[in-house]
Parts: C-alpha cells; sequence; structure tokens
C-alpha cells in the first residue's frame, strides 16, 4: 500500500493579547504556519523562517519603517530578522516552518 504524504495541518488556538496588539496562530503544520495579528500600535517578531509572506487585511502602518496598507502583500525573504509593525493594522502572516 502506498502512502500519502499529504499530512493534514493542525488547527492551534495559541494566542497572546497585549494593550499594543493581539496575535493568534491559525493554523501549524510540519511545513507551513499562518497567524493573524490586530496590532494597536506597535508588534515585533524575529524572523527565522525560509520567508514569510505578509498580507494587509485592514488599516494602515509601516512593517521596518516601509508603508503598508489594505490590500498589499509583501515577502520577507530569510535573513530580515528583526521585524517591527507600526500603526493601527490586521495583516496574515504566512511562513514555511523548518521542522
Amino acid at each position: 500500500m502506498i502512502q500519502s504524504p499529504y499530512e493534514a495541518p493542525t488547527l492551534t488556538q495559541k494566542s497572546r493579547c497585549t494593550p499594543d496588539y493581539d496575535w493568534e496562530e491559525l493554523v501549524r503544520s510540519p511545513y507551513f504556519t499562518l497567524s493573524h495579528v490586530r496590532v494597536y500600535d506597535h508588534y515585533e517578531f524575529w524572523m527565522d523562517e525560509p520567508f514569510a509572506i505578509v498580507n494587509v487585511l485592514s488599516g494602515s502602518g509601516t512593517i521596518n519603517g516601509e508603508p503598508i496598507r489594505q490590500g498589499e502583500s509583501l515577502i520577507l525573504p530569510f535573513g530580515t530578522g528583526k521585524v517591527s509593525v507600526e500603526g493601527t493594522v490586521e495583516i496574515a502572516i504566512s511562513s514555511l516552518t523548518i521542522s
């Protein structure tokens, strides 16, 4: 019998709420992670994955000083390091997971 390489992602319920942001990990698999972040003022994270795609769902602000607004998407390449998000913005972060 041939086994499929497909492995269903795990829906997770990890979250963190602060006065500056609300962060929630929605999906985690051995290869992929999806997080949702509502930034009210400031949010920082360390980019240590091969790359991440950031989708701006609503609002506006900056990522590492570069302006972002609703409807935009950007790629954070490997080696980005510390990522700083400022403003009032809602983002989705999709990244490969190194297992």
